[in-house]
């Protein structure tokens, strides 16, 4: 009876110190925008020409960007080629974050170069160095301007084919190390690759692109992960 006893008192403390003690591990969001509110992304986000730093001003929705029907969409026809947002102000990420994810939903709204074209994430920008996330109709990639391989081609997800206004959910999950950032790319809740990122190191100056297409986003979330 005493050793029965024992183990009932032994498994209530467990079950008392679990329901006291965080999750190890747990998310903590840093920024969303579902793109439900106009005004509000307008101050949130940085239009630019291209994935660099330069910023377009008050050409933000007239001319690259449209946010309607709580949809963000970029225009970059072949003559313009690049479009980009970059999280600014209030919203951007500080730099003392080093392990984050971003999430998003993304498609081709309309395609004009249907080789070339692909849309995605920017994971870091400037003007020498670049690393982005691509989907293109013809499968997923990364991208680092700077890196040996500057192209790299992911898995496709199971029983999936890339077209036009087809919606797709990506998560990408940066862990910082001591020589870059290893990234882990997620599709439709799928494993796809991995890669090791020299220049990437923190959460500064991320967001989305569009190159010789129109591209749709859903949502944009960046949460903590440590």
């Amino acid at each position: 009876m005493k050793k029965y006893l024992l183990l009932a008192m032994t498994g209530l403390m467990v079950l008392l110190l679990g329901m006291a003690l965080p999750a190890l591990g747990a998310e903590k969001e840093l920024f969303a925008d579902d793109f439900s509110d106009a005004e509000k992304s307008s101050a949130w986000w940085s239009a630019r020409k291209g994935a660099g730093l330069t910023a377009t001003g008050e050409n933000f929705f007239s001319e690259m960007v449209e946010i309607a029907d709580g949809k963000l969409t970029l225009k970059a026809p072949e003559a313009e080629e690049w479009a980009s947002v970059i999280l600014t102000g209030e919203a951007a990420i500080s730099g003392e974050v080093r392990n984050f994810a971003v999430e998003t939903r993304m498609a081709f709204k309309e395609v004009t170069d249907q080789r070339n074209a692909h849309i995605g994430v920017v994971l870091w920008t400037g003007f020498s160095e670049r690393v982005i996330f691509m989907h293109r109709l013809r499968g997923f990639y990364s991208f680092g301007r700077t890196e040996p391989d500057l192209e790299v081609s992911l898995s496709m997800p199971f029983d999936f084919q890339p077209e036009v206004g087809k919606m797709v959910d990506v998560r990408l999950e940066m862990n910082a190390t001591e020589s870059g950032s290893e990234v882990v790319f997620f599709v439709n809740d799928e494993f796809i690759g991995a890669r090791h990122f020299g220049i990437l190191k923190d959460a500064t100056r991320i967001g989305l692109y569009a190159y010789k297409a129109d591209a749709e986003f859903d949502y944009f979330r960046v949460l903590a992960l440590d």
